[in-house]
C-alpha cells in the first residue's frame, strides 16, 4: 500500500480549523444565552482541543512509528524536539500573563483576582498544572492543554508498545472502549465529564484521545478508503459533527464524529488530486495555530477592557478587533519567540530538527 506523505498538508489545516474554533468559542459562548443552533455550535468549541489531541496522536505515530520499527527511535530526541517545539512559547506567555495580569488589574479587570494564582506558577513552569496538582485555572489557563500533551509524550513509548501488540482495528476498538471506559471513570469518581477535564486531570481526557489519532494512523497503514469514498465520507463526517453540536448531543459522541473526521481528512491527504485545504494562507495559519492558541486567551482579556476605557465601541467592532489582534499576534509570536526558540534548544542540546 503507498505510504502516507511526509507532509500531511491537509493535517495542517486542520490545525488552523481547530484552533479557530476554539477562539470562537472563547470570544462569544455565554451560558446564559439562550439555546439556539448558533448557540449550541459555539458552544461545542472547546471540543476543538479533542480534535488536537487525536491529531496528536495520529501525527507523531506518522512522524516516529518507521523509526520506532527499525530500532532508531531516541527517546531522548524525541523529548527535546517536543521540548523546542513548545516550551519556549510556553514560557513566554507565562511571563507575558505575570506582567499582563498586573497592568489589567491596574485597569480594573474583574477577572485578574480568579487567574493570578502564585501558588500554581510553578506548576505553570514545570507544564504539570493538568496532572491533577492545582485546584482550578489560573495564568495562561488554556495552556493546561499543553501540560496534558507533555505527559502524553512522556508516555509515548508505552503508548506505542501497547498500540503494536494487535492487529490495528483491533487497536483501534480498544481504544474508543479506553475512551468510554474513562469517561465513565471521571463521572462517577471525579463528577465530571471526560470532554471537561482540564486542571483537573485533563492527562485523562489527552491519553484517551491521543491513542485514538495513533490507532488511526496504524488501521490507514494497512487499510484505506477507495478514493471514490473518501469526500462523501468527509462530508458526511463534517455533517455529522455538525447535526450533533447543533442538537446538542452527548460530546463524547461528537468527539467519535470527530475522529472519524479526522481519519476521512487523512485520506484526503493521500489523494493527489489538490483541494482548498492545500491554500498557502490555510497552511500558514495551521503552522502558527500554536501561537494563535496560546495568545487568545490574553487578547480576549485585554481588548475589551481597553475598549471600555476608550468608550464607544461596540461589542461587535471589540470582537473584530480581539480577533484581528490574536492573529496579528499569532504571526509575531511565530516568528519572533516559537520558531527562533525551537531552532535555538535544538541547538542547545544537540537534536537534530
Amino acid at each position: 500500500m503507498k505510504p502516507l506523505p511526509s507532509n500531511l498538508q491537509e493535517l495542517t489545516s486542520m490545525r488552523a480549523l481547530a484552533a479557530f474554533i476554539v477562539v470562537i468559542f472563547h470570544q462569544f459562548f455565554d451560558a446564559a444565552n439562550p439555546p439556539s443552533i448558533g448557540n449550541n455550535l459555539i458552544a461545542d468549541g472547546h471540543l476543538g482541543v479533542d480534535l488536537f489531541f487525536m491529531l496528536s496522536g495520529f501525527i507523531l505515530a506518522h512522524v516516529y512509528l518507521s523509526a520506532w520499527r527499525e530500532g532508531t527511535f531516541s527517546y531522548k530526541r524525541f523529548l527535546t524536539n517536543r521540548f523546542a517545539r513548545l516550551y519556549p512559547l510556553h514560557l513566554t506567555m507565562t511571563l507575558i500573563f505575570v506582567v499582563a495580569y498586573q497592568a489589567l488589574a491596574i485597569m480594573g479587570a474583574e477577572t485578574v483576582a480568579e487567574g493570578q494564582n502564585w501558588a500554581h506558577l510553578p506548576w505553570h513552569f514545570a507544564l504539570m498544572h493538568a496532572w491533577g496538582v492545582t485546584d482550578g485555572h489560573s495564568w495562561n489557563f488554556p495552556s493546561w492543554s499543553v501540560s496534558a500533551e507533555t505527559f502524553a509524550y512522556l508516555m509515548f513509548p508505552i503508548s506505542l508498545t501497547i498500540a503494536l501488540i494487535f492487529r490495528p482495528v483491533v487497536t483501534l476498538v480498544l481504544a474508543i472502549c479506553l475512551f468510554a471506559a474513562a469517561s465513565l471513570f471521571t463521572l462517577a469518581v471525579l463528577d465530571r465529564s471526560i470532554t471537561k477535564l482540564m486542571f483537573d486531570f485533563g492527562i485523562i481526557r489527552v491519553m484517551t484521545e491521543f491513542l485514538i489519532g495513533l490507532a488511526i494512523y496504524l488501521v490507514m497503514e494497512k487499510r484505506r478508503l477507495p478514493d471514490v469514498w473518501v469526500r462523501p465520507c468527509l462530508w458526511i463526517s463534517v455533517a455529522a459533527v455538525g447535526l450533533l453540536s447543533a442538537f446538542q448531543a452527548d460530546e463524547r459522541l461528537i468527539v467519535m464524529a470527530l475522529a472519524v473526521f479526522l481519519a476521512t481528512l487523512a485520506h484526503l491527504a493521500t489523494q493527489e488530486r489538490s483541494n482548498s485545504l492545500r491554500h498557502p494562507v490555510l497552511i500558514y495559519l495551521g503552522e502558527i495555530s500554536y501561537a494563535t492558541y496560546m495568545v487568545h486567551i490574553l487578547v480576549l482579556f485585554a481588548v475589551p477592557v481597553v475598549a471600555q476605557r476608550v468608550g464607544g465601541i461596540s461589542e461587535q467592532m471589540t470582537a473584530a478587533i480581539s480577533i484581528t489582534t490574536i492573529y496579528v499576534a499569532s504571526v509575531i509570536l511565530y516568528h519572533v519567540i516559537e520558531r527562533p526558540g525551537r531552532r535555538w534548544i535544538r541547538r542547545l542540546l544537540g537534536s537534530p530538527a
